[in-house]
């Protein structure tokens, strides 16, 4: 029905003129890749891509290799492979470049940040009005808020900065992310068997993108799977909640154990493990840590990015679910429907699930969130 797209035709022209003017504002850094600021890593993910371009991503176990191929560098375990992450942030770039039959560019990587960029506030955009339109007995309510969220993450200063010159896994699992849980969302509120089959197997094909990205969607996965255990299914029996588990976790399990037998190809295991101490913050030196990272994470990193009201901003949107949750519990529950009920629960659900895996993330590795300001993104 044509007549139920016109709110997000008209929302969509309002996100992309706002795009469209943030894309003038930052033309003078587009393309170009300068000292400090973080620009190593768009270097290093263009590296990779032309890695890929070069040797075939296949030759080299999809892995993110430092030095080119050359006589110095002819066994592969030898050119420096990087496995903090799995590779799935080259993989754009990769495939933009075999379209274009062009080795990829700092142009293309800053592109396809800024692709990212847009389609992320036009999905949150589109949240904010399914969820309004679906819930608000209000025609103005879903008008008047749901350009918000994209308007303010199109606008936000550290946003805008790395959502075009910065490019590695932090930048890269955002937009598989958003659209995660729009496809959550809408297959929530379906009712049509065909659609939901459809929907189910686009997100699988996000998730396994997205678990190839960061770690964060992980965090985002064990959001997910509980708020399915508690909302979506009822768990009748061990074997029912064996078979919803394999269903969905399978993707995720098939990523990571394709990135353990990659690394272990690549002769990196000890230097995964070694990364795992270091960014959980376990070694050490990493331990001193503990102590400096509230003063670094939160009033450095995350004041520079957004400005000094941040702080309070960011963690009522924590609180605010535990709030509704409260409310729910003692004035709401009783004097609703219980069709009411489960929409409002629903509602809390997506909030914590939005909210909770950057939390988890932030803290659960300290080390990547105290040494990058980026990490301020997520």
């Amino acid at each position: 029905n044509i007549k139920t797209l016109i709110p997000y035709f008209i929302l969509s022209f309002i996100m992309i003129s706002v795009f469209l003017f943030t894309v003038q504002v930052r033309k003078p850094w587009f393309g170009q890749l300068i000292n400090g600021d973080q620009h190593y890593l768009t270097g290093s993910s263009l590296k990779f891509a032309r890695n890929w371009y070069q040797d075939k991503p296949w030759n080299i176990a999809f892995g993110m290799i430092e030095q080119p191929r050359s006589i110095e560098y002819e066994v592969l375990q030898k050119r420096e492979p990087y496995v903090s992450y799995p590779p799935g942030s080259v993989l754009p770039n990769y495939l933009i470049s075999q379209i274009f039959q062009k080795e990829p560019t700092v142009s293309m990587v800053m592109g396809f940040n800024l692709f990212s960029h847009i389609t992320t506030a036009l999905l949150l955009t589109y949240i904010a009005y399914f969820l309004l339109h679906k819930e608000s007995k209000s025609k103005l309510l879903p008008y008047s808020l749901s350009w918000i969220p994209g308007t303010v993450f199109l606008l936000l200063p550290g946003v805008l900065f790395w959502q075009q010159n910065v490019y590695f896994a932090d930048q890269a699992v955002i937009l598989p992310y958003v659209l995660t849980m729009f496809i959550e969302i809408v297959r929530d509120y379906g009712n049509n068997k065909r659609v939901i089959k459809i929907l189910n197997t686009f997100q699988t094909i996000v998730i396994i993108y997205g678990s190839t990205t960061d770690y964060l969607f992980f965090f985002l996965l064990c959001n997910l799977f509980i708020k399915r255990l508690i909302h979506d299914n009822r768990i009748k029996s061990i074997k029912s909640f064996l078979i919803i588990s394999i269903k969905f976790w399978w993707p995720t399990i098939l990523v990571y154990s394709l990135f353990f037998i990659q690394v272990w190809h690549l002769g990196a295991l000890i230097k995964l493990k070694g990364k795992f101490f270091q960014r959980t913050g376990m070694e050490l030196a990493e331990k001193k840590i503990g102590l400096k990272f509230f003063e670094m994470f939160w009033l450095q990193h995350i004041f520079n990015a957004y400005g000094k009201q941040a702080f309070w901003l960011i963690w009522i949107s924590l609180f605010s679910p535990v709030a509704w949750i409260i409310t729910y519990a003692v004035y709401i529950k009783n004097k609703i429907t219980k069709n009411e009920s489960k929409n409002i629960l629903r509602i809390i659900i997506y909030s914590f699930t939005l909210t909770i895996p950057f939390f988890t993330q932030i803290y659960l590795l300290p080390e990547h969130s105290y040494m990058h300001d980026f990490s301020a993104l997520k």
